[in-house]
């Protein structure tokens, strides 16, 4: 019985972890930093987010995304 508990708690600890909200927002195959998100107080559905990404040719630069 104690071992049945250890396992279900392990496999919801590792649920946590593999389901987490991590999402790649800049489509890119290079990490290019932690966003800054943005949330219309008028609007919970409007978002945006903001992070400092690499452009070829250029140095570091802004990039943003949002939604609607």
């Amino acid at each position: 019985m104690k071992v049945k508990k250890i396992i279900l708690t392990l496999i919801l600890c590792f649920y946590g972890v593999l389901n987490a909200q991590n999402l790649n927002i800049s489509t890119g195959l290079v990490f290019e930093g932690e966003p800054f998100i943005a949330i219309n107080p008028n609007n919970n559905q409007h978002l945006v987010v903001a992070w400092m990404g690499f452009k070829l040719g250029q140095e570091i630069v802004i990039k943003t995304k949002e939604t609607v």
